[in-house]
């Protein structure tokens, strides 16, 4: 099973079945782990922004989100590396 290194996962992979191994991905391997140009896209949209409440944040990350769905051809580009 490949991991990422997150927290919960190295907690969970003491636990694993005799049988099945853990790989772990690299400390810094985005090219690996496509979402993580995502995520960096979605901070790059909310940085240095300050939100009157947690529902004000959820809706710019929700609106954010969508824009993803709308243009899929710069969501490819984000996760394909190519």
């Amino acid at each position: 099973m490949v991991w990422d290194r997150a927290g919960s996962q190295r907690a969970l992979a003491q636990e694993m079945p005799e049988g099945i191994a853990a790989v772990w991905l690299l400390w810094v391997s985005p090219e690996l782990t496509p979402v993580e140009q995502v995520w960096e896209g979605l901070r790059r949209k909310l940085v240095d922004r300050v939100f009157e409440s947690l529902e004000a944040l959820e809706v710019a990350v929700w609106k954010a989100l969508r824009e993803y769905g709308e243009h899929l051809n710069a969501l490819i580009s984000l996760t394909g590396y190519g």
